[in-house]
């Protein structure tokens, strides 16, 4: 009589270890095609990061122009820093139900437009605090005059005083 041998599926697969690579890469494409943008900031991260630089860039200008025009400064650099970015609080409209259970409530972005041209409605936006600002200037190794700098631009963005930085720069 012939014996047939029953080969069990995961001992097929470890005595072909190619299968099971094969196998193996299958699953995890199957995987990141279900996942979009895996690793791809959205959009709206992008924009967020650009509009947080372009606003950090327009008040290191007004800083530095502030600070040049303090007799005895020149050669002015700033660098801000934020807490936080842009935070923005969107529209919802609550829809309230009440069944034989009891009531409960469904919360739902307002959105205006259609198509391509969808987007939520704006309630307000938080802008950005900065937490620290650091000026390297000639003429701020100089106690006085990096005082009178820390004063000023506490009093013009409502900075802490601790939270300001003024060092000399190189000559």
């Amino acid at each position: 009589m012939k014996e047939t041998k029953h080969i069990s599926f995961l001992a097929y697969l470890r005595a072909n270890k190619s299968v099971l690579a094969i196998g193996a890469f299958l699953i995890i494409g199957i995987i990141l095609m279900m996942v979009p943008n895996l690793g791809e900031p959205s959009k709206s991260t992008v924009n967020d990061d650009k509009r947080l630089t372009e606003y950090a860039n327009s008040i290191e200008i007004k800083i530095a122009d502030l600070c040049s025009k303090v007799r005895g400064i020149s050669d002015v650099s700033v660098s801000v820093y934020f807490d936080h970015g842009f935070q923005t609080q969107y529209a919802f409209d609550e829809e309230g139900r009440t069944t034989s259970s009891g009531s409960n409530s469904e919360k739902k972005h307002v959105i205006i437009g259609s198509g391509n041209d969808e987007r939520m409605v704006i309630v307000s936006e938080r802008m950005p605090n900065i937490c620290g600002i650091a000026i390297v200037c000639r003429g701020g190794g100089d106690s006085v005059l990096s005082a009178e700098l820390i004063n000023l631009i506490s009093a013009a963005y409502g900075v802490p005083k601790h939270k300001i930085y003024v060092a000399e720069g190189k000559k």
